[in-house]
């Protein structure tokens, strides 16, 4: 069992030199999806750890388009990367890249969206040899998924403590919500989402210059299985909690893996956390949860859905292809599971006169108790 941590001051490296054998993985702003520093103070902190013996990684995570994969090739031709053994790469241009252009470096391939089979790692090894130094698999897996991966022909790690995140893209998804378009955006943007089909919401949302980003509502917390994990290499990244406290009561319950270390974390530990799918693979039960199979879009009877409430006055409701009338008899669904009943005596647009009938539109009806936005609303047979 071997630790690599994700650091970004050097208070946390020293921290990390109490256990013997770790690896050090470095973000920047240049080449890494959360990097807080520019390169420069990046190689200052790289050069700092390997001077202490310690195998540094730049993260090189990013998706990148073809103009961004240029640039990002321009950038790097300039920097000195002397004090990187390899990279922590995603992207399988940037990999290609690497194999032919930096042959020295090694490569930590992260498989955390895909690969999710023994025969399609192999296809990676088969392809850059010597060079793959490690495969980090995704989060999704369970403990007997992992250990059907882990033939021992390539050295797999695994996530055991930070983030999970749930979407990525390179696309800028809350600054085109702004209300002037045209204002460029440049520091990030934190937003919380929300499930559009249950009332699942808190996901924290960020957007940087390098696109979008939803995590889960809880951390990843693993420091529980370490005895299940001793073939693995453990990863540990709490850079999102900029909190070197923190790493070190992680590193204390590494060393030690007493109970009352860990008791000791968990009551710090400043988020909730979860084990994910490590000890059962319960997508089956999760996948029609997150669905909330109480809100049917496609009953024959469905009319629209409430988009807003003004409370003691009026929904909001987005009204489907099926027309809307007056003197309709219509029933409520929340996504709770709350059923409420309604004799639709008026019909408003959104320039408040009232109107006989309404479809595709959004408009106004009278106000419904318990039913909040997301509810659907249907026709009675």
């Amino acid at each position: 069992m071997t630790f690599s941590f994700v650091v970004n001051s050097r208070s946390e490296i020293e921290i990390a030199t109490k256990v013997k054998g770790s690896s050090l993985y470095f973000t920047c702003q240049e080449f890494s999806r959360y990097g807080q520093h520019c390169f420069q103070e990046t190689f200052a902190l790289a050069q700092f750890a390997q001077s202490l013996g310690f195998d540094c990684f730049l993260v090189w995570d990013l998706i990148l388009t073809q103009s961004q994969f240029n640039q990002s090739v321009q950038l790097l031709e300039n920097f000195d990367l002397s004090p990187f053994k390899g990279f922590q790469v995603q992207d399988p241009g940037v990999v290609r890249y690497i194999k032919h252009h930096l042959a020295d470096k090694k490569i930590i391939l992260l498989c955390e969206m895909n690969h999710k089979n023994l025969d399609s790692l192999k296809t990676w090894k088969a392809y850059l040899g010597e060079q793959l130094l490690k495969v980090m698999v995704s989060p999704e897996l369970s403990l007997k998924s992992l250990r059907a991966l882990n033939d021992g022909t390539i050295p797999l790690e695994v996530s055991i403590l930070g983030q999970i995140l749930l979407f990525y893209t390179p696309r800028k998804l809350l600054s085109a919500l702004s209300v002037d378009e045209k204002k460029q955006i440049k520091q990030s943007l934190k937003a919380i989402g929300e499930s559009e089909e249950s009332p699942h919401k808190g996901f924290p949302l960020l957007e940087n210059n390098h696109g979008t980003f939803m995590f889960h509502l809880k951390d990843l917390f693993l420091l529980d299985e370490l005895e299940n994990l001793k073939d693995f290499s453990l990863y540990i990244n709490l850079s999102h909690l900029n909190n070197p406290h923190l790493l070190s009561k992680v590193v204390e319950f590494v060393l030690t893996q007493k109970g009352q270390a860990l008791d000791e974390l968990k009551n710090h530990y400043p988020h909730k956390v979860t084990k994910g799918f490590f000890n059962v693979n319960k997508t089956d039960v999760l996948f029609p949860k997150l669905k909330n199979i109480r809100l049917n879009r496609y009953k024959e009877n469905y009319l629209g859905e409430v988009v807003d409430v003004i409370k003691g006055k009026y929904l909001v409701v987005k009204v489907g292809a099926m027309t809307l009338q007056k003197h309709q008899k219509i029933s409520f669904i929340s996504p709770e599971g709350i059923n409420k009943e309604l004799y639709l005596d008026r019909i408003y647009n959104l320039d408040f006169d009232e109107v006989c009938s309404i479809s595709n539109e959004l408009c106004l009806i009278p106000y419904v108790a318990k039913m909040t936005a997301k509810s659907c609303f249907y026709l009675t047979s």
